[in-house]
C-alpha cells in the first residue's frame, strides 16, 4: 500500500508540474502574442482576434478527442497492462475511423464557419488548425498509454515538451512576420512532432520482450466492460464538448454579431472584418484573464475524483458527504480569492498585460471575472457527479447551461449597441447563465447526497472578496503605494487580529473585516496618485506585483481571522503533497 501511495504522490506531483509549465506557456503565448502583432505591419488586435478565434474553436474539438481518447486507453491499459500492446494498436485502427474522419469534416466546414461569422478571411486558416485534430487524436493515444502504465514521468515530460515547443514556434512564427496563418502552423507542426516522439516512445517500450502472458478473459466478460467503458466514454465526451463550448460561445455569438452590427452601419466588408475581429482580440484577451481561478480547479478535480469515485463505489455515503463538502469549500475560496484580486486589479492588469487598446475590455473582465467564478463551481460540481458515476447529469447541466449562455448572449448583444458596449454585454450574459446553471448543479448535489456549500462559508468568502475588491478599485485608481506602507498596513491588520483574538460571535467577526476595510481604503486614499505621478510600464509591474501579494495575503488572513481557514486546512494540504492516504467516512464536514 505505501508503494501504491508512493507512486500515487509521485505521479500526481510530476504531472501537476507538467500542468502548471502548461499553464505559464499557455499565458505567456496569449499575453505576448497581442504586443508581437501590434509591432508587425497591418496586424495588430485584429489578428489576435483571428487567432483567437481559430484557437477556440479547434480547441472544442481537441479537447473532447483528447479526454476521451485518452481515458479510454488508460482505462483499459491499467486493466491489463500486459496487453497495452494491443490495445494501443486497436485503438489506433479504432482512430483512423474516428480522428481521421472528424478531422477532415472540420477541414470541410471550414468556409461555412467562415461564413457563420461573417468574415470568409479565417477560413484557410481553420483549415490548417483541421491537422490539430488529427494530430491529437492519435497522440491522446500514446499519452493515454503511458498513464494507463502509470509512467507519469515519460506521460509529463510529453506535456512539457509540447507546451515548450508549441510556445516557441507560435511566438518565432508571428516574430517572423508569419501573422495568424504562421501562429496556426507553430501549433500544428508541434502536434506533429510530438506524435511522432510519443509513437517512437511507444513502439520502444513495446519492443522488449515480454516473459510472462495474461490469462485468458472470462467468456463474456470483455464485451460488458467494453460497452461499459464506451457509454462511459461517449457521456463524458459529449460533457466535455459542451464544457468547452461554454466558455466559448459568448466569444462566437461577439463575433458575428458584431460583424452584422457593423455592416448595418454601412461599413465595407473589409472593415466589417476588422472591426469585428479587434473586438474579438479584446474579449479574448480579458478570457484569458479571467479563466484563471477555472484552471486553478482543475488540480483539485484530479485528486477527488478518485476519492469520491471510490467512496460511492464503496457505498460510503458519510464520507461522500465530508468530501463535497470539503471539495466544494476549498474550491470556493481558491476562486474567490484569485477571482477577487482580478476584479479589484483589472484596470491594472489590463494596462500592464495588454497594448492600450485592449483597456476598453476592463469593465468586461469584471463580468467575465465573476462568470468564471459559477463555472469554476460549476466544473468541479460536475466533476464530482461523473466520479459518482452519473455523467448523464453532468451532461444535462452542462447541456442547459450551454443553451441559457447562448441564448442570454444573443439576446443582450442584439439589444442594439454596437463597438465596446458589447464586451460588457456578453460577460454579463455568461454570468447570468453559468450563474443559473451553478444553483441546478448545487441542488442536484444536496438532493442526491444532502452535502453542499455551507452558507458560511459563501457568506464569510464574500465578505472577504468584497473587502479585497473595495480596498483594491480604490488602490487601483491612485498611485503606486510604498513598500512601507503596504507592511504599515499589513501590521495594522496583524495587531487588530491579535487584539480580536478570543472573539467568538459572527458580528464581532464582521466588524474585523470592517476594521481592515476601512485600514486598506483610508490608507490607499492617503496615498494619492500625484503625490508620486505616473510610474513608469516597470515600476507599474512591480506595484501590481505588490497589490496581488498584499491583496491575497489580506484575503486569507480575513478567512483565518473569521475561522473559516486554518491549522486543521494547511495539514489537510501537507497530507495531500506528502500522498498521506485519504480520511475515512469520520472526516470533518
Amino acid at each position: 500500500m505505501s508503494q501504491i501511495a508512493r507512486t500515487t504522490g509521485r505521479g500526481f506531483l510530476v504531472i501537476t508540474a507538467a500542468k502548471v509549465w502548461f499553464l505559464l506557456t499557455g499565458a505567456f503565448v496569449n499575453l505576448s502574442l497581442p504586443r508581437f502583432f501590434e509591432q508587425q505591419p497591418g496586424q495588430g488586435t485584429a489578428a489576435f482576434g483571428d487567432y483567437g478565434v481559430v484557437i477556440n474553436l479547434v480547441s472544442i474539438l481537441n479537447m473532447v478527442m483528447i479526454t476521451g481518447t485518452l481515458q479510454a486507453v488508460s482505462k483499459v491499459v491499467s486493466e491489463t497492462p500486459r496487453r497495452a500492446g494491443q490495445h494501443v494498436r486497436r485503438a489506433l485502427a479504432v482512430q483512423l475511423g474516428i480522428g481521421l474522419p472528424a478531422a477532415l469534416a472540420y477541414f470541410l466546414v471550414a468556409p461555412l464557419a467562415a461564413r457563420a461569422f461573417h468574415d470568409l478571411r479565417l477560413s484557410p486558416y481553420i483549415r490548417l488548425s483541421a491537422a490539430i485534430v488529427l494530430f491529437y487524436s492519435f497522440y491522446a493515444i500514446f499519452v493515454g498509454y503511458f498513464n494507463g502504465k502509470k509512467e507519469f514521468v515519460r506521460q509529463a515530460s510529453l506535456d512539457i515538451g509540447f507546451a515548450t515547443l508549441k510556445t516557441i514556434l507560435i511566438i518565432a512564427a508571428v516574430i517572423s512576420g508569419l501573422g495568424v496563418m504562421g501562429a496556426v502552423g507553430g501549433f500544428v507542426l508541434t502536434a506533429l512532432a510530438l506524435t511522432v516522439v510519443s509513437a517512437a516512445w511507444f513502439w520502444r517500450r513495446e519492443a522488449i520482450p515480454r516473459t510472462t502472458e495474461q490469462p485468458p478473459p472470462q467468456p463474456g466478460a470483455e464485451p460488458a466492460r467494453s460497452r461499459r467503458i464506451l457509454g462511459y466514454m461517449v457521456a463524458l465526451m459529449a460533457y466535455t464538448f459542451l464544457l468547452n463550448l461554454i466558455i466559448r460561445v459568448d466569444l462566437f455569438c461577439l463575433k458575428a454579431v458584431s460583424a452584422l452590427r457593423f455592416r448595418d452601419l454601412g461599413h465595407p466588408e473589409p472593415i466589417v472584418a476588422t472591426l469585428s475581429s479587434s473586438l474579438a482580440g479584446v474579449y479574448t484577451g480579458m478570457a484569458n484573464i479571467a479563466r484563471l481561478p477555472y484552471q486553478a480547479v482543475i488540480a483539485i478535480t484530479f485528486v477527488i475524483f478518485p476519492i469520491i469515485s471510490q467512496s460511492t463505489f464503496e457505498g460510503d455515503l458519510p464520507a461522500t458527504r465530508a468530501y463535497i463538502r470539503q471539495t466544494l469549500r476549498y474550491s470556493l475560496i481558491l476562486i474567490g480569492s484569485m477571482a477577487a484580486v482580478l476584479i479589484a486589479l483589472r484596470t491594472t492588469l489590463v494596462d500592464v498585460l495588454y497594448p492600450d487598446d485592449y483597456l476598453a475590455g476592463s469593465s468586461a473582465l469584471l463580468w467575465l471575472s465573476l462568470g468564471m467564478v459559477s463555472f469554476a463551481l460549476t466544473f468541479v460540481g460536475t466533476t464530482i457527479l461523473n466520479s459518482a458515476g452519473h455523467p448523464v447529469w453532468s451532461l444535462a447541466l452542462v447541456g442547459g447551461t450551454l443553451v441559457a449562455t447562448a441564448a442570454m448572449t444573443l439576446l443582450l448583444l442584439l439589444q442594439g449597441a454596437t463597438g465596446d458596449p458589447m464586451l460588457s454585454r456578453a460577460a454579463l450574459a455568461t454570468t447570468l447563465a453559468t450563474t443559473a446553471g451553478l444553483a441546478a448543479v448545487l441542488w442536484i448535489i444536496f438532493r442526491q447526497y444532502r452535502a453542499g456549500l455551507p452558507l458560511f462559508t459563501v457568506l464569510r468568502s464574500a465578505a472577504a472578496s468584497l473587502v479585497v475588491i473595495l480596498g483594491g478599485r480604490v488602490i487601483d485608481q491612485l498611485a503606486p503605494v510604498t513598500w512601507y506602507v503596504l507592511c504599515a498596513i499589513l501590521l495594522l491588520a496583524a495587531v487588530l487580529g491579535v487584539i480580536t483574538w478570543r472573539w467568538r460571535t459572527n458580528r464581532k467577526r464582521v466588524a474585523v473585516i470592517g476594521s481592515v476595510a476601512g485600514l486598506v481604503v483610508l490608507v490607499a486614499v492617503w496615498f494619492s496618485l500625484d503625490l508620486f505621478g505616473r510610474p513608469g510600464w516597470f515600476n507599474l509591474v512591480i506595484l501590481l506585483v505588490g497589490k496581488m501579494a498584499f491583496l491575497g495575503i489580506l484575503f486569507y488572513a480575513l478567512l483565518y481571522l473569521l475561522r473559516e481557514f486554518g491549522a486543521e486546512d494547511l495539514r489537510r494540504v501537507q497530507s495531500v503533497l506528502g500522498s498521506r492516504s485519504a480520511p475515512t467516512g469520520k472526516a470533518e464536514p
